[in-house]
């Protein structure tokens, strides 16, 4: 394969040819690192990753993680396998099998390998990823963490389309150091603005989501602050009820409730979040008497209010709810099982 440039024909000590040079070793691509080498198109990636946010829609930075590996995962494995057609192709077009010699063999062995290791590890990746689960309330924070991700790979990608460009556009040898070092200067201050402002929309929506799932909150319908817990809930065949997220727990409400003097300004009551994905089970019977209604399709949600004494008995009704439901189980564990 034609190298993407001449190391020996610019100065050892500029970082800029060092950075175009290090895609000499490129000879098919199955091996590299780098989010994008020639030949592939950086816009399907991004397709890739909205596609994946929007399938699984984490609700918080490890989900997203999760689901930005896996996308990871399965580029890198399409990567491994044109290499490994390549190959094949290359090496069937060039002479009969019967004819290949032991370093033939040699590489159609080694690029199978990597092909099966890219396989394993978005195996791995999906395992993990189809691990997370998601509850009405958080249904829309999967966005914010899509648009996180993606600034961070139009990071990546502005490198590659500048790492392949630069080849094409180098100057003649007498301007080139110049133009170099005016670039570098340019991009890395380009890049440590990016980043600041990368770290400043990280923290910005590391800040509203903890927002929206603090305890204790200031209503402006109820004028006065509150304790607001979130409830997603599902039903059994039977029409009981199974808690499947609960934030904050009962535990953390009530040591609220029991130390109020320690707070400037005390919360005044409890407001839930409930969630419903089918209807409301029959636990539940009393929310229907006060006037709460499913709607006709779909999930729904609604806030109800509570004094501290009827949360009190509600959350030990609960409590046997949670004790009685199973357990869930985690994939990783039925896997070594």
């Amino acid at each position: 394969m034609t190298q993407f440039l001449d190391q020996t024909s610019l100065p050892k000590a500029s970082a800029f040819p060092r950075a175009l040079a290090c895609l000499n070793a490129l000879t098919h691509g199955g091996t590299s690192e780098k989010t994008f080498i020639p030949g592939e198109d950086p816009a399907l990636f991004d397709t890739l990753m909205d596609e994946a946010f929007e399938l699984y829609q984490p609700a918080s930075t490890a989900d997203a993680a999760l689901v930005t590996d896996s996308v990871n995962a399965r580029w890198t494995l399409w990567r491994r396998q044109r290499a490994h057609l390549n190959l094949e192709h290359t090496l069937h077009s060039r002479a009969d099998t019967a004819v290949w010699s032991p370093g033939d063999y040699h590489s159609i062995e080694l690029v199978d390998r990597y092909k099966t290791q890219a396989e394993r590890a978005l195996h791995r990746a999906l395992t993990n990823v189809n691990a997370i689960r998601k509850d009405e309330f958080q249904r829309e924070r999967w966005r914010e963490y899509l648009a996180l991700q993606k600034e961070r790979v139009a990071l990546k990608r502005e490198e590659f389309e500048l790492t392949k460009a630069k080849d094409a556009r180098l100057a003649p040898k007498q301007e080139a150091e110049g133009l170099r070092d005016a670039v570098l200067a340019k991009n890395e201050v380009a890049g440590m603005e990016q980043r600041r402002a990368d770290h400043a929309s990280a923290e910005k929506i590391e800040a509203d989501l903890n927002a929206k799932l603090a305890p204790i909150q200031y209503s402006e319908q109820l004028n006065c602050h509150i304790i607001k817990q979130i409830i997603t809930l599902e039903c059994y065949d039977d029409g009981s009820a199974y808690i499947d997220y609960l934030h904050p727990d009962h535990d953390d409400v009530r040591d609220i409730i029991q130390n109020l003097d320690q707070y400037q300004v005390p919360p005044q009551c409890v407001v839930r979040t409930f969630n419903f994905s089918t209807y409301i089970p029959s636990e539940y019977s009393f929310l229907r008497d006060l006037g709460h209604k499913r709607p006709v399709t779909g999930n729904f949600t609604f806030n109800h209010t509570f004094d501290f004494d009827t949360f009190i008995e509600l959350a030990e009704k609960e409590r046997q709810i949670l004790a009685n439901q199973p357990e869930v189980e985690d994939e990783d564990d039925d896997e070594n099982q």
